[in-house]
């Protein structure tokens, strides 16, 4: 019998129903992270958000005999990374589940920048019809090049939206994906590349993960780099870019616009300048939220895992 602790975050109840029916499961539900660290000793899997993996958390499975695979709900892994997983218990992302939702929400930033939404928000609070100045601050999509950095299951989900709506596709990876003449993408730039790809762009979205290699990937020369016109995406973490830099960079007119979902720190300070900028896109990372049939596919990828961790324990038998 599998033991299943599922941490209850915002949705999770799905999940938790759609494991328990997998013959030979045991699920229990806990609604804090602290209470789910207390039973890890009990436990074989652990499904839980990046966030609730705490150094009480890490410890608990470090110490426990029966710990086999923590399931993240989230695509993020980078704070199961930072605390370490012991090598004999099996770590498993969500990034299929969530590229849809995230997808979608780097599209709707980019369209709600290109086509002046800020300016419009602001011309309604002061009930003012004015084309004049809204026009000045339009732009189009179509034909425009995007430069996506990341090209992993969100930044394929990017590339598939950005295709359909007629834009030139460039992509940056560390690494060449052996299905390449599937992905819509114009061409593969290898990460040594970035700030000559970044120079093409007129749209930059970020879909890496962090890791110390991207922390800080986009920074003053990255963002030199990029044209006047450009405008840039994040809704991967808010540290890839170098915040400090990019309000420069917005401040000088260096930059036309930038979408942020994901911010450094967050939550994102009530004084902060990013907020005063009509410029900015800001909503508070929320790109992957789904109000329910992501959470469906969610359990059903972690019934499969499951059942799958199953299979290998009876070969070990």
């Amino acid at each position: 019998m599998l033991k299943v602790g599922v941490y209850l975050t915002n949705g999770m109840e799905t999940v938790a129903g759609i494991c328990n029916t997998l013959d030979g499961v045991e699920t229990h539900a806990f609604h804090d992270a602290a209470a789910l660290a207390d039973a890890v000793g009990d436990l074989n899997v652990a499904i839980m958000q990046n966030g609730s993996y705490t150094a009480r958390m890490a410890a608990a499975i470090a110490d426990s005999r029966r710990m086999q695979l923590v399931q993240a709900s989230a695509a993020g892994i980078d704070g199961f990374r930072a605390l370490g997983v012991p090598k004999n218990v099996a770590l498993a992302s969500a990034g299929d589940v969530w590229a849809p939702c995230v997808a979608d929400h780097a599209m709707a930033l980019l369209l709600g920048l290109l086509r002046a939404v800020p300016t419009y928000e602001r011309l309604r609070q002061q009930a003012r019809w004015d084309r004049n100045e809204a026009v000045q601050a339009l732009g189009g999509i179509s034909g425009r090049t995007i430069v996506i950095v990341g090209l992993g299951n969100i930044g394929r989900a990017v590339a598939r939206r950005a295709k359909a709506f007629d834009m030139r596709v460039v992509a940056v990876s560390r690494s060449l994906p052996s299905a390449l003449a599937s992905l819509p993408v114009e061409r593969i730039e290898p990460i040594g590349r970035l700030k000559a790809a970044l120079a093409d762009a007129d749209a930059v979205v970020l879909c890496v993960p962090l890791t110390p290699d991207t922390r800080h990937l986009i920074d003053a020369v990255a963002l030199a780099a990029m044209k006047p016109t450009a405008v840039l995406i994040n809704v991967s973490r808010g540290e890839v870019v170098d915040q400090s830099a990019l309000i420069a960079a917005l401040t000088a007119g260096k930059l036309a616009g930038a979408g942020l979902d994901v911010t450094e720190p967050e939550p994102l300070p009530v004084d902060h300048p990013l907020w005063a900028s009509e410029r900015v896109i800001i909503s508070p990372h929320l790109g992957a939220f789904d109000d329910g049939p992501a959470f469906e596919r969610l359990g059903s990828l972690c019934r499969e895992n499951l059942r799958r961790l199953q299979l290998l324990n009876l070969v070990h038998l």
